[in-house]
């Protein structure tokens, strides 16, 4: 399987339970390998405060005009380097169809002056597009803080999948 990553920076003061980024709306079987979440602020001093990040499994939805970020291949020198089907997208049109709090498939909790950082390597693998999985889902990524994000703070996010 090829390995791709992709990073972007949210808008500032995301609102809680609110989608931020989205991946995995095609039928390409795909793996997520690591999520490295973090928060910044434009300039000024970090608020302290805990925030939480739900991996959502999204059930329905169309990106009718999606902002894909740029995916970045991570195969080495020699390999032949072949886009990437999943995309990360950070904008859409048509919002996924968001499950529950309670059904996150995982929940990254961290100190916002610190770092989130899951890997899914060896025996762990984490699905989250192709077959047997739901067509045009894939996986959201949430503001599951229990507040919205302070003013001037964004959320910073950067994933590595395999497909």
């Amino acid at each position: 399987m090829a390995r791709y990553n992709a990073q972007f920076q949210t808008a500032a003061a995301i609102a809680n339970n609110t989608a931020f980024a989205w991946m995995g709306y095609t039928t390409c079987a795909a793996r997520l390998r690591r999520c490295t979440l973090g928060v910044a602020n434009a300039g000024a001093t970090i608020v302290s405060q805990q925030t939480s990040v739900g991996i959502n499994l999204a059930s329905t939805g169309t990106p009718a005009t999606p902002v894909n970020v740029t995916s970045n291949n991570m195969a080495p020198a020699a390999g032949t380097p072949v886009s990437s089907t999943n995309k990360l997208t950070s904008s859409w049109t048509t919002a996924p169809t968001l499950a529950a709090q309670t059904t996150d498939a995982y929940t990254i909790t961290f100190n916002d002056q610190l770092l989130g950082d899951l890997p899914w390597e060896l025996l762990e693998e984490f699905w989250f597009s192709g077959p047997g999985l739901v067509a045009a889902g894939g996986i959201t990524f949430v503001n599951r803080s229990g507040v919205a994000l302070p003013a001037s703070h964004y959320f910073t996010i950067a994933v590595e999948w395999e497909e």
